[in-house]
């Protein structure tokens, strides 16, 4: 079974248990958004494996060993992403919700972005992020109605 099957049912089945967990109590209008992701869920993952369908299997696993990268270079790819999810973590108990995601933001993308990094580079980065964390404000606080973890300072 091809890798694209294999994630497209799992994800098929993880978005099933969403819907079925969200729309089994009374009160519906608390889970709409839960529903409306695990909705989205089941559109991608039935689209991958219609995908992994209508492929041969055979070009699929050639063209997923030609991809894959040795453990070692993918440990170093991931290493630097997997620190500045730690740092997030501690750091919002201290900071707060949205200014430690604006840091993970900002670092991912200073992280990952093209070289070389320079002074304005980090201010687009800078300024991604606080768009990013201005949506999570928006989300949470208007969309939502929810509280997000609080710290020391927000």
């Amino acid at each position: 079974m091809s890798l694209d099957r294999r994630v497209g049912l799992v994800a098929l089945v993880f978005s099933g248990l969403i819907l079925w967990a969200a729309l089994v109590p009374e009160n519906l209008s608390v889970y709409v958004f839960p529903i409306f992701w695990a909705g989205i869920m089941v559109v991608f993952s039935l689209a991958l494996i219609w995908r992994a369908f209508s492929t041969n299997e055979q070009d699929d696993t050639a063209k997923q060993a030609a991809g894959t990268l040795p453990l070692s270079q993918a440990v170093k790819r991931l290493a630097p992403a997997l620190g500045v999810f730690l740092a997030y973590l501690f750091l919002m108990a201290n900071l707060g919700f949205y200014l430690s995601a604006w840091l993970a933001f900002s670092g991912l993308a200073t992280l990952y972005g093209p070289r070389p990094i320079s002074a304005s580079r980090l201010l687009v980065h800078g300024a991604l992020g606080a768009g990013f964390v201005a949506v999570l404000y928006l989300l949470f606080s208007y969309l939502l109605a929810v509280q997000p973890p609080a710290g020391w300072l927000f």
